[in-house]
């Protein structure tokens, strides 16, 4: 089991896909997980909560950083080990973690955008109970955990329901997938594209928004912390934007062929190999592709 610390009474359980996955414990008097990371993975996530001595059982609250499942994954079985605990999600997409049709749209969708990874994510076994959801509105809302106040933010650009979580006491950001994706090994950031489409102005909103409250710390899903806040806000922009500016470049470079684009994009901006694997490196660099174009109008 890999867990780290993140602050006092502050936890990291690295979760799958090569530990860019990754939930939060925050060990309170009311113990709060941020994150639940994905379904194959809710073994290791129980398993983290006790390794840092907390019972899963004693969980009050759960935040979602959104709908997508490898955030919103692991959050069946952990509602199951932990009868009280209250789970948050943006309110534009409750229905889609309960109502059994559109679960089961949300799974098949993953299962077709994430490929050959899917299987390393999987699929909760059904639908949370929606007695056990609060709607996060777009003004945001508190969760009180003891000596902590967490403020989740709405933040939408990566999908229109993600959020964040501010603890200001603490100057701890949990920046979820507002910026992108950072890749520790590699040293470089992919833009939190995803599929079908995203949209880069609130993606752009969102960070400045974030950016304002100063945070001492920056804490990401995928993946880890970050003491240098100003550099990271500033290279995750820097690198959102290229891509907007590249990606259509390779594109037409290529007269417009998909596949060679692909490449391209993966060889000159998502660059995760050899640090990452083949696979990590293949779904970032297609996902990326695929969603700026489409984003963009032009596929």
């Amino acid at each position: 089991m890999t867990t780290f610390d993140v602050a006092d009474d502050v936890y990291g359980i690295e979760l799958a896909l090569e530990g860019t996955v990754v939930a939060y414990l925050v060990d309170d008097e009311a113990p709060t997980v941020i994150e639940t990371g994905v379904a194959a993975a809710t073994d290791r996530l129980l398993e983290g909560i006790r390794e840092v001595g907390v019972d899963p059982a004693a969980i009050e609250h759960v935040v979602l950083g959104h709908a997508h499942l490898d955030h919103s994954g692991g959050a069946q079985a952990l509602v199951e080990a932990a009868p009280d605990a209250t789970v948050y999600l943006h309110e534009s997409m409750t229905e889609w973690l309960t109502d059994p049709d559109r679960f089961d749209h949300l799974v098949e969708s993953s299962r077709e955008a994430l490929g050959e990874a899917f299987p390393e994510v999987g699929a909760p076994d059904g639908p949370l109970p929606e007695s056990r959801l609060t709607a996060v509105p777009d003004a945001g809302t508190t969760v009180e955990t003891g000596d902590r106040t967490l403020e989740i933010v709405h933040t939408p650009g990566h999908s229109p329901d993600h959020v964040s979580v501010w603890d200001e006491a603490s100057g701890l950001l949990f920046a979820n997938e507002a910026l992108g994706r950072y890749y520790p090994a590699a040293d470089t950031w992919v833009p939190p594209t995803t599929l079908p489409a995203f949209d880069f102005e609130q993606v752009e909103a969102s960070m400045a928004r974030l950016h304002e409250l100063g945070p001492e710390t920056l804490v990401l899903s995928h993946v880890g912390v970050r003491p240098d806040v100003d550099r990271a806000f500033e290279r995750a922009g820097d690198r959102l934007a290229t891509f907007r500016e590249r990606v259509p470049e390779l594109y037409a470079a290529s007269d417009e062929d998909l596949a060679a684009t692909r490449r391209a994009v993966g060889d000159e901006l998502v660059a995760l190999e050899p640090e990452y694997s083949a696979r990590e490196h293949e779904t970032q660099s297609r996902m990326a592709t695929d969603c700026v174009l489409n984003t963009l109008g032009l596929t």
